[in-house]
C-alpha cells in the first residue's frame, strides 16, 4: 500500500521504517522520503498505520491527537474518531 499511494503522491508521502536504513528499491523514483518516527509526529498531518511496531505503540495519545489516522492495526484505539461533515456522511450511511 506504502508503494501504491508513494508512486501516486510522490514527495507528499513519508514513510516511518524503524528497522531499515533506505527505502526498499520499489520505491525508486518515487520522491517518497524516509523520516524517523518524531519528525513524522511533528511534521505530518495525516498517519496511516500499516504495521504494529512497538516503536508505533508507544505514541502517546498526546503526540497524535491532532492527526487524522488510518490505523489499520488495531494499535491506537484510544484515537478519537475524526468527525465527518454531514454532507459527507449521508453517502456512507446509505453504502453501509
Amino acid at each position: 500500500m506504502a508503494v501504491t499511494l508513494a508512486r501516486k503522491f510522490g514527495s507528499r508521502i513519508k514513510v516511518v521504517e524503524p528497522y531499515a536504513a533506505a527505502l526498499p528499491k520499489e520505491f525508486v523514483g518515487t520522491e517518497a522520503e524516509l523520516i524517523d518516527l518524531d519528525t513524522a509526529l511533528e511534521q505530518t498531518e495525516i498517519l496511516l498505520v500499516l504495521v504494529d511496531h512497538d516503536q508505533f505503540k508507544a505514541v502517546p495519545l498526546a503526540e497524535r491527537f491532532d492527526k487524522q489516522v488510518y490505523d489499520t492495526r488495531g494499535i491506537w484505539l484510544d484515537q478519537p474518531q475524526a468527525l465527518v461533515p454531514e454532507a459527507e456522511a449521508e453517502p456512507l450511511r446509505k453504502a453501509g
